[in-house]
């Protein structure tokens, strides 16, 4: 294909521009004006534009700017590239890779006025008008005269943004704490699984076998703390990570193993002499060794034997970075408006957030304690549309006025042990299945979110808690819980949203039901007959307990009777009343049964 036409930006769109991408010479160009760029990262490589676009064809447009010169032994063959992309259904822009990378820039030679990149946002102001275009993040060194002396400055935000590195070169202090005591301990406990090993991927096939089961941790962790599932909500970026992965020149991927079991993981992109922190998955039921911990530092100890000098921990407000960076540099968010009234408003709003930001802390709010409060907010705005302002009202006066009961039943292990049967083990309850998680819906007034329920799974299986589920097609059926022995201290049921726990003997264990879909038929009595099963099996017990809410609702009293004609007997009642938001509770033993401590 013939693109040369001297001195000019060029924008190519859709077909046109995919045409260009697949097109040799233009291949070549491009990857000798990504190889002169200084700040150029791998998401403005030719090789990640291609495997993102062709995964992501049918959900965005392709659009190239670029600028081209005559081929010469002095020139290159394009002085400037930047790859947008624009939603079909939705019409919003975004750079290629979306939220798929952290660095977004445009791509220009050392020494390069700031003519392209405005001849390029004068390009795309022209069929998009209204629009807006960010980059988040501008690598270091990136060229900025022209944000606020050029003719766009009045529609430019610019925000600056600390960097966390981790210097992981030779002399690296955060490579040799891996030897210190309280890490060597950790992995000694790990190494009774079996060898403790990072794993470099260097193959889609390495990462195949495996890849699913990590998908299932990182979208559980990721729902339970920010409320988003990545893989789960975007079908399409499992196939995305699999492609990059047989690309190890863009992608670095490592599996940090004991033995056969996956403790945790990373996928992050290469940029030159450092890595970028990206995907960290971390198990679940290793919680108690700091897998994300231990992760990053056995990776620290490759990347120096790799001959790379930092990890790039990215911008961001989580403590864990701020543990183990060694030192900061500054990148910007910049975001190009079409519109100068647009850019006004935006920065009316930026003015706001940040002023939040200083604030909220003086009152111990923290990141994420806003995000809840302002996810409990939507909630709350949801069910005003959904159900008019009763709904909202009658949680109001909860809080203010309130009574609840749970009455909790036990079974001694002798008589349990005659209703196992190991030879019969009901099929339709998978154990530990994670994905399940996620096809969880809530289906009555009360019920929680998503994120409040994977928050709940979450911190259960850390415990060393034991998952049931059953799902049907794409909706999760039933959800329940098994909890392990040494457990001492056992919760009321979700149901209940008692905050007072009650302390039973240590050689106990929990049966736990936390959801069963209205339309799922029959499995409440199942699941309690299979959590026996299982439960009997578990040596060093003696007793079982189990409770049930004491409400009118008929998935209630099912639950009541499932438990009682199961041979559990009283053991006593949990009463919890609610004065003018003051928490009130006491125990009520059953017949013949000790009064239970209260904490």
């Amino acid at each position: 294909m013939d693109f040369k036409n001297a001195k000019r930006v060029h924008c190519a769109r859709d077909a046109a521009a995919a045409e260009l991408l697949a097109d040799a010479e233009f291949s070549k160009a491009w990857s000798d004006l990504y190889q002169a760029c200084p700040w150029a990262t791998a998401a403005q490589s030719h090789a990640y534009a291609s495997i993102w676009y062709s995964v992501y064809s049918d959900v965005f447009e392709l659009i190239l700017l670029y600028g081209h010169t005559e081929h010469s032994p002095d020139e290159p063959g394009l002085f400037g590239l930047l790859s947008v992309a624009r939603h079909r259904k939705t019409g919003r822009l975004t750079t290629v890779g979306d939220l798929q990378g952290e660095y977004k820039v445009w791509l220009t030679p050392p020494g390069q006025d700031d003519s392209f990149i405005e001849a390029a946002m004068d390009q795309l102001a022209q069929p998009f008008p209204g629009a807006r275009l960010r980059f988040n993040y501008l690598p270091v060194g990136t060229p900025h005269g022209w944000l606020t002396d050029g003719r766009w400055a009045d529609r430019v935000r610019v925000e600056k943004v600390d960097r966390p590195l981790m210097f992981v070169g030779q002399g690296s202090e955060a490579v040799a704490s891996i030897s210190k005591k309280r890490y060597r301990s950790r992995l000694q406990r790990l190494s009774k699984l079996g060898p403790v090993e990072l794993q470099v991927l260097r193959s889609r096939r390495d990462l195949e076998p495996r890849f699913d089961q990590l998908i299932s941790y990182y979208d559980l962790r990721q729902g339970a703390v920010n409320g988003i599932a990545p893989f789960h909500d975007d079908p399409r970026k499992r196939e995305f990570y699999a492609r990059l992965a047989a690309a190890p020149e863009l992608l670095h991927g490592s599996v940090l193993r004991a033995g056969d079991s996956l403790i945790a993981a990373h996928f992050g992109l290469r940029n030159r002499d450092s890595l970028q922190l990206g995907v960290v998955i971390h198990s679940p039921f290793f919680a108690e060794h700091s897998p994300g911990t231990l992760l990053i530092l056995q990776l620290a100890q490759q990347l120096q034997q790799d001959g790379v000098e930092y990890l790039d921990l990215t911008p961001g407000q989580d403590a864990y970075k701020e543990r183990i960076t060694t030192h900061h540099t500054e990148v910007h968010i910049l975001d190009v408006f079409f519109d100068a009234a647009a850019a006004q408003r935006a920065a009316r709003k930026d003015y706001a957030l940040q002023l939040a930001k200083r604030l909220l802390p003086r009152f111990g709010v923290t990141p994420q304690r806003a995000r809840r409060m302002a996810a409990a907010l939507r909630k709350m705005h949801q069910e005003m549309w959904r159900g008019g302002l009763l709904r909202p009202l009658r949680a109001m006066a909860r809080s203010i006025s309130d009574g609840q009961e749970v009455c909790w039943y036990v079974m001694p292990l002798r008589d349990a042990t005659r209703q196992q049967n190991p030879d019969q083990s009901d099929t339709r309850f998978r154990h530990n299945a994670l994905a399940d998680l996620l096809l969880y819906e809530a289906n009555r007034p009360g019920d929680r979110t998503r994120t409040e329920m994977l928050s709940f799974a979450l911190a259960q299986l850390e415990t060393g808690a034991q998952m049931y589920t059953v799902i049907d097609g794409n909706r999760l059926q039933h959800c329940s819980w098994i909890q392990r022995p040494g457990i001492k201290r056992m919760e009321g049921p979700l149901q209940a949203g008692i905050p007072t726990d009650v302390v039973f003997p240590a050689n106990s264990m929990l049966l736990a039901e936390e959801y069963t879909h209205p339309a799922a038929q029959g499995l409440t009595q199942a699941s309690l007959a299979h959590r026996l099963n299982q439960a009997a099996a578990v040596p060093d017990i003696e007793f079982i307990f189990i409770a049930a809410s004491v409400t009118a609702h008929p998935s209630d009293t099912d639950q009541q009777r499932a438990i009682e004609a199961a041979g559990f007997k009283p053991y006593g009642k949990l009463v919890s009343k609610v004065r003018f938001g003051r928490h009130q509770c006491r125990w009520e033993p059953a017949e013949g049964n000790p009064p239970a401590k209260m904490t």
